[in-house]
């Protein structure tokens, strides 16, 4: 009898020799020829079935190396999953392959009986995999409350190592340049470039460490592994998505190092915490600072790209004096030697302000073009309050429709009780009135649209004086209640939307038409 092998262990620190000697056992009592080995180490027992080697062996099968038989040492050692089980067990049965495990005994998988056996063995293997997890990971909390280290080197901060012997924290030669940057901080220098540059590491970095109180025996458990898993072919444990802990679930302990003390004294780290928040409000004063240099920053948009345009500061070549400009943000370049995504001009922000500003004041003061704006606002509106939002609400009625007629399904087939029927019959009928009252409402969209156009014209008294005669901060509350968007293409003014839709194009406003 021709067979092949499948020995897998979940980590790469488990040994293989235990299961061979079990397979090679089974093979000696029923006189088969081993032809085809698997070996797999450090994977998990979900997906064997995805395996490069399994599949392999599936794939030489059918182009004439046939076997009789897959030897396992365990039926969990195929798969520990009830569910992935079912693939694993129709690639054997589509191809009269049996299943040997550690009695010894052939099973036929197109036999019912003997598959459903195969079945049971795998859910045993789930339940005894999630208890182990479970076990595992409240062995890793217990650990950690007790101040012990239990990931591996990259876990840990810079300089900072764990002495498995003595069961302590300790540091390294890396301590000294984290000494430095400590030090360096306190002394004035905030720059996070600098500290970055003489370290070798990242700007996130230089902020991490700066902020770890592990440096003055302090372990905090901020974090945890989640159930979501990173889109790999196998994914281990240590592979799963991080995601933050909550204030009950953090663990704040105190750890020992081997020195005797901690590598960082507790005043050096609280003046240096003192400098960064400084630094950040500091920052933030500038960044605030922006919405009254630059115009119209937050409301301009790149033509090409449909992305927001940041502000930078800068001199062309040639130019002596500095500018200010507005720059796509697709545009920026890190490195240097990598093509920017948009080729875009950055129009400077003066050029661009004045030309938005006369645009604001042709929309407000000329009456003949506040008539064709409108007009174009009511077309497009209503066209896209039909194609989009109409769509999309009569899209949740038929799901919600669709789910009703489930629910009445299940209740005939006897699968949920009568007032569970009524229940969920009043909740989907509550969203369905919703649902009717919104598609009423959309059709009133555009009315109200003008209507508040018009108010918010009105109000600002906008339609026989200029815009640019009003101060900034009022012509920026104009522009952000309506929710004006102004959209830049090269050098110039291209296109503009109110509220989300997109009107049509300033540059022709003498050849203004509804469609816009």
């Amino acid at each position: 009898m021709r067979c092949a092998e499948l020995i897998r262990v979940s980590t790469t620190k488990q040994n293989l020799p235990r299961q061979q000697a079990i397979v090679s056992d089974i093979a000696r009592r029923l006189n088969a020829e081993i032809v085809h080995s698997i070996k797999l180490k450090g994977i998990s027992g979900t997906i064997v079935h995805e395996e490069p080697e399994f599949i392999r062996l599936m794939q030489e099968h059918d182009n004439g190396n046939t076997i009789d038989a897959l030897i396992v040492p365990e039926d969990d050692r195929l798969i520990r999953s009830d569910t992935y089980l079912l693939f694993a067990l129709e690639e054997l049965r589509r191809r009269n392959i049996k299943l040997i495990s550690q009695d010894g005994n052939p099973r036929d998988l197109g036999d019912s009986r003997q598959r459903l056996l195969v079945l049971l063995n795998a859910g045993i293997g789930g339940i005894e995999r999630e208890d182990i997890q479970k076990r595992f990971f409240s062995g890793k909390e217990r650990k950690r409350k007790l101040g012990m280290h239990v990931g591996g080197p990259k876990a840990l901060t810079m300089g900072i190592i764990w002495d498995k012997e003595l069961e302590m924290y300790g540091t390294n030669e890396l301590m000294d340049i984290v000494r430095k940057m400590f030090i360096g901080f306190d002394n004035g220098n905030t720059n996070y470039s600098d500290h970055a540059r003489a370290a070798g590491i990242t700007l996130r970095s230089v902020r991490n460490i700066l902020t770890n109180e592990t440096y003055i025996g302090i372990r905090n458990y901020t974090e945890k592994r989640g159930l979501e898993k990173h889109n790999r072919r196998w994914a281990p444990q240590y592979d799963r998505k991080k995601i933050k802990r909550t204030p009950e679930e953090i663990i704040r302990v105190k750890i020992k190092f081997k020195e005797g003390k901690p590598p960082i004294d507790r005043e050096l780290f609280d003046r240096v915490q003192l400098r960064i928040k400084n630094k950040s409000t500091t920052y933030e004063q500038g960044h605030q600072k922006r919405d009254s240099r630059f115009l119209f920053h937050g409301f301009i948009y790149c033509q090409d790209c449909q992305v927001p345009m940041y502000t930078v500061c800068g001199r062309r070549s040639g130019e002596k004096y500095l500018h200010d400009y507005y720059k796509c943000k697709l545009h920026r370049r890190k490195p240097v030697s990598v093509k920017p995504i948009c080729i875009g001009d950055n129009p400077k922000r003066i050029e661009l302000e004045n030309e938005v500003m006369d645009f604001l004041s042709a929309l407000t003061s000329s009456e003949q073009f506040r008539k064709r704006l409108i007009k174009g606002i009511k077309s497009y509106i209503a066209q896209s309050t039909k194609q989009g939002e109409g769509l999309k609400l009569n899209q949740e009625k038929i799901k919600i429709q669709n789910k009703l007629n489930r629910l009445a399904d299940l209740y005939i087939d006897g699968n949920i009780p009568a007032d569970h029927l009524k229940k969920k019959e009043l909740e989907l009928t509550k969203d369905l009135n919703q649902i009717d009252a919104q598609l009423s409402m959309s059709d009133n969209k555009s009315v109200s649209m003008i209507e508040k156009f018009i108010e918010m014209i009105s109000e600002t008294g906008m339609i026989t004086s200029k815009i640019c005669i009003l101060p900034r901060n009022e012509i920026r509350a104009f522009v952000q209640n309506l929710g004006i968007s102004f959209y830049v293409k090269g050098k110039s003014l291209s296109a503009f939307s109110i509220a989300g839709y997109k009107i049509g194009t300033p540059m022709g406003r003498d050849s203004w038409h509804s469609k816009g």
